[in-house]
């Protein structure tokens, strides 16, 4: 059974998201367990939430470690499964929302104790209960998120293929790579600054927006992702012949135009441009079948490409 901590992995092509690294402060305690673990994330958030998320947190956490008996199990031991079997038990016992809130505490617990994303955690959770509800078919909403299982696969695959082979290393394609490459929302990509990327490590630190727990009460600000081969190969490229050096009050940007940096209005109008080209010249030579999956949608956004990202830890678990 797959642990949740340890070394990242990668099939050169995908970041698969499946293990993570524990944080250094974390890693070098003397056999960190989960209890203890825990308290220390309880007592960190206690420095900034109120005491309504507090009392929460501290309530699914106690549930979480009492029901799986794991108080005293060392973190590097503990296995998927065990939060898989934790939450598939209460899809039987509780509403929709109060699962999705108990999931989401998870996700904030694994997250500021590793380095990693509260929604990439969420999405691998949902995955391993897909795992052990292998009757339940992927698009049965008590099982997998809203909007997630309505991604248009085939829509973003194929433009991914246009960018590849027409737009390669422009900002647009880069844009969209890093978003699906590092599963990161377009906000927090353009945001990116070119210190943020070392890549001689294919390494990214990307920022985690206030949306979760650990953003909102500043447990966690960045992550660091490993980008998958065909982001990495083209930033190479993108550095190299269309990035251009702008300085701004908030540092050098990634993402640029001869203006400064690259604005989401302007990305989000070039992915729709550009999608809506690339879906029109697929629908041509499409088969009837591929023709019936794309067509409702004539062009995609930033969101689409990041739901996209993140609905792979989905189909990847199976």
């Amino acid at each position: 059974m797959q642990t949740i901590f340890g070394p990242a992995q990668t099939d050169g092509n995908n970041y698969r998201g499946c293990q993570h690294q524990l944080r250094p402060d974390v890693a070098d305690q003397d056999s960190p367990t989960v209890r203890s673990s825990v308290n220390t994330y309880l007592n960190m958030l206690s420095q900034q939430a109120p005491r309504s998320t507090i009392t929460s947190h501290k309530n699914t956490l106690t549930s979480f470690i009492d029901a799986q008996d794991i108080g005293e199990t060392l973190l590097t031991q503990i296995d998927t499964a065990v939060v898989g079997d934790f939450v598939s038990t209460m899809l039987a016992n509780k509403s929709r929302q109060t699962i999705e809130g108990e999931v989401s505490t998870l996700a904030n617990f694994f997250a500021y104790i590793s380095e990693s994303s509260p929604k990439v955690v969420e999405m691998e959770i949902w995955a391993e209960c897909i795992n052990q509800q292998s009757a339940v078919e992927t698009e049965n909403p008590e099982v997998i998120p809203e909007n997630i299982g309505k991604v248009p696969q085939t829509a973003v695959t194929t433009y991914l293929d246009y960018l590849r082979s027409s737009a390669y290393a422009t900002c647009t394609h880069v844009f969209a790579e890093v978003v699906i490459g590092a599963r990161a929302q377009p906000t927090l990509v353009q945001q990116l600054n070119r210190g943020d990327l070392n890549i001689e490590t294919g390494q990214l630190e990307v920022g985690i927006t206030d949306t979760h727990a650990v953003g909102q009460y500043n447990l966690r600000s960045s992550r660091t992702v490993a980008l998958p081969s065909p982001c990495i190969h083209s930033l190479e490229t993108y550095l190299k012949y269309e990035h251009t050096i702008q300085k701004t009050e908030n540092g050098e940007p990634l993402f640029t135009t001869q203006r400064g940096r690259l604005s989401l209005s302007y990305v989000r109008r070039r992915i729709r441009d550009t999608s809506e080209t690339a879906l029109q010249h697929a629908r041509r030579k499409a088969t009837r079948q591929d023709l019936k999956q794309q067509s409702q949608y004539r062009h995609l956004t930033p969101k689409t490409l990041w739901q996209y990202s993140l609905a792979q830890l989905l189909i990847t678990s199976q």
